[in-house]
């Protein structure tokens, strides 16, 4: 029995002792680490769940749990990254540890933000949660990493309101931010609302909402706001993020400045209508007037001028010319300056008279008006109303010859008016009478401005010399005689701008002579109605006379073989020169002007053309007076059947003695030569007082109706011009 006993208690503590090794086989571990899948890195605090238990892993990412059995769920969760799950089997009778390598995935959030209201994306928009900002792109996108659940995204943008969103996990988030609307008040002076008014950022033009309220949508701090209306001054403003912003306009302020068109001298008391409005120019001519609108119109009146409209387009100071509409003087008869009474003066259809003392005073003149002046027994007289309130004008008898004692302006003294000045004050002080003043030049240039489409064309004005109407003005108060010379076919300018009008060489060429001028076709009826449009305007001007140079072929360089719109020869030559003359008389008949020609000095010894189509015959018949050229240094003593050795400049009187007597036997109308005042070129013989006096000596005593003077240079000796 004992050993029974016996048995029994080993076979128990047997027993005992197995369950005691199996109890302790049955505790199983499981363990292992939570790593970042980017980095590799072990996740701290991330929560792992196996079954019902929890656990957080350590600052190492390790976990461990102990005694767990059976098939079992495993959760694996950290803030920023996408859950893993899976199962697990703890079991088996001699498996301890159960060991697991856990990588999560961050969660990645990709988004876009749009702009509310065109859905457009929004670049540069600032996305924030905690710590971790990034901003969208160019398409307004954005991506964030190991974001949490739950967080709260705050965005901003320029020009838009700021908004928030809450993350809950998605993948793609579409963020939509409504546009910032910027209140702009625009008000005037007196805090009245401006309706009208345009504003404006950039390319974006605000929206009014109500009467001086504009709305402008997605504006960035900085941006420069533009506002404009009509009748005030326009400003800018820099935005800085206020809203309302408030800007005030100050009502623009436009000075009337008004002047005579003639004089250029302001003028005070002019009337000016402005819409219900009206004004009165002060004593500087100016009146200030605010709230003026491009586009306005303006009226004006004043007395002795002709009134106008003005539209407004912008200026902060508008200048207005009025044109005086009257004219006034005195007509007077040549030579002894006695005033004309009861002178018919003629405007279109209106008639006037002058009074008992030459005086007439006219009204409402238009602008391109041409006067005639009539009065029996005298010639009459016409011309375009001056730029001027005041004519002088001289009456030439019907039978009278003006003895003219005159000098020479040439075309280039016309650039300094100080010089002209200059000599018809010396004209006004001595004998001399008259000046011959070069209109149209030697080279075709004008000195007035043409109205001729063809002049127009080719430029053949030369601006900003002396203006002619003052030349005239300057002469009439001085009682002068004045005399525009008109170069005919000697014409470079009209050449080159009509180059088939042109003359010719053989191989095509223009031909230049000897100075390197041009010609133009003498034969061509284009030359002539050209020529003749410019004399009708030059007559209209206001000069005395016309005097007609270069009517003739070309004689320098090799002319022999030069070609012409029709064969060349001595009777074509000669009928072409009596053919302008003869159309030229009668264009000019109707202003009433005297007209006069320039001669070869040669034409009084030959009784040909000389292969240039001028003689006494085919031009003395047309004109008024005839002006030989008797320069003593043109000479040669053969030309003149003197001996070879008797030099003309040393016998100046005989020269223009016997050159007028010779002429006076082929013509009867007056004869005015021009005599030289320039030094010999040709001989180098002493020129000067001396032979000067014997020219105009000669002049006399041959019968000549008047001299002239020629020196290019403009420099005349005033002892010459004393009298006797």
């Amino acid at each position: 029995m004992a050993k029974g006993i016996l048995f029994t208690l080993l076979t128990f503590s047997l027993m005992a002792a197995v369950m005691t090794w199996l109890l302790y086989l049955d505790k199983k571990v499981v363990l292992g680490t939570v790593t970042d899948e980017l980095s590799g890195l072990p996740l701290a605090s991330a929560v792992v769940t196996v079954g019902e238990t929890i656990q957080a892993t350590d600052d190492q990412g390790r976990f461990r749990f102990q005694g767990l059995r059976g098939d079992l769920t495993l959760s694996v969760q950290a803030e920023g990254y996408l859950e893993t799950r899976g199962q697990i089997e703890v079991g088996g009778l001699f498996a301890k540890e159960f060991p697991l390598e856990v990588i999560l995935r961050p969660n990645l959030l990709i988004g876009i933000v749009r702009d509310g209201g065109t859905g457009e994306p929004v670049p540069g928009a600032k996305i924030s949660t905690g710590r971790q900002i990034t901003g969208s792109d160019a398409q307004g996108g954005f991506a964030f990493r190991r974001l949490k659940i739950g967080a709260t995204l705050s965005i901003v943008a320029p020009g838009h309101e700021p908004g928030e969103v809450v993350f809950r996990g998605e993948e793609a988030l579409e963020i939509v931010l409504q546009p910032q609307i910027t209140v702009v008040e625009v008000k005037d002076e007196k805090g009245v609302p401006i309706a009208e008014a345009v504003v404006s950022a950039g390319e974006e033009v605000a929206e009014r909402s109500q009467e001086g309220v504009f709305l402008l949508r997605r504006l960035r701090e900085g941006a420069q706001i533009s506002v404009l209306a009509e009748g005030y001054y326009g400003t800018e403003v820099i935005y800085e993020g206020q809203s309302p912003l408030e800007v005030v306009l100050e009502r623009s302020r436009v000075v009337v400045a008004v002047y005579d068109l003639y004089t250029g001298q302001w003028l005070p008391g002019v009337l000016l209508s402005w819409r219900d409005d009206s004004f009165v120019t002060d004593g500087q001519g100016q009146s200030q007037i605010e709230g003026v609108k491009v586009g306005d119109r303006f009226q004006l009146q004043a007395d002795g001028y002709e009134g106008g409209e003005v539209i407004y387009s912008g200026e902060g100071i508008l200048e207005i010319a009025l044109r005086p509409d009257t004219l006034q003087g005195v007509v007077r008869e040549a030579g002894t300056s006695a005033p004309i009474p009861d002178v018919v003066v003629q405007m279109g259809g209106r008639v006037f008279h002058t009074d008992a003392n030459g005086g007439y005073h006219l009204t409402d003149l238009p602008a391109q008006a041409v006067l005639t002046f009539s009065a029996p027994g005298f010639k009459d007289f016409q011309v375009v109303v001056p730029h001027s309130t005041t004519l002088d004008v001289v009456l030439q008898p019907l039978e009278a010859t003006f003895e003219a004692k005159g000098i020479y302006i040439t075309f280039g003294l016309l650039a300094s008016e100080e010089k002209v000045r200059a000599l018809i004050d010396m004209v006004a002080r001595t004998e001399l009478n008259a000046m011959v003043v070069d209109i149209k030049g030697d080279s075709g240039r004008l000195a007035y401005h043409s109205e001729n489409p063809l002049a127009l064309e080719i430029g053949a004005e030369q601006k900003g010399w002396m203006e002619v109407q003052e030349l005239l003005r300057l002469c009439r108060e001085r009682g002068i005689y004045t005399i525009a010379r008109l170069v005919v076919f000697k014409d470079s300018v009209l050449a080159r701008g009509r180059p088939d009008w042109a003359v010719k060489r053989p191989d095509g060429t223009l031909f230049a002579d000897r100075k390197g001028s041009l010609w133009v076709d003498p034969f061509r009826e284009e030359v002539w109605e050209y020529n003749i449009a410019i004399a009708r305007e030059v007559a209209a001007l206001g000069f005395d006379e016309l005097q007609f140079d270069y009517i003739r072929f070309p004689t320098d360089g090799e002319t022999g073989s030069l070609v012409y719109s029709q064969p060349s020869t001595g009777e074509s030559r000669y009928k072409a020169i009596q053919g302008f003359m003869a159309q030229l008389e009668g264009a000019l008949e109707p202003f009433g002007v005297f007209t006069s020609a320039d001669l070869f000095g040669l034409t009084a010894w030959l009784d040909h053309e000389a292969d240039i189509g001028q003689m006494v015959e085919n031009v003395a018949p047309y004109v008024d007076y005839l002006s030989p050229m008797l320069y003593p240094s043109t000479f040669t003593s053969g030309l003149l059947h003197w001996e070879a050795d008797k030099r003309p400049p040393q016998y100046p009187y005989e020269v223009v003695y016997e050159s007028l007597v010779r002429m006076r036997a082929r013509t009867d109308k007056p004869l005015r030569p021009w005599l030289q005042h320039y030094a010999d070129y040709k001989y180098h013989l002493p020129f000067g007082l001396e032979q000067y006096r014997a020219q105009r000596e000669a002049a006399y005593d041959a019968g000549a109706e008047g001299w002239l003077f020629w020196n290019a240079s403009g420099i005349y000796e005033e002892e010459l011009f004393q009298g006797e």
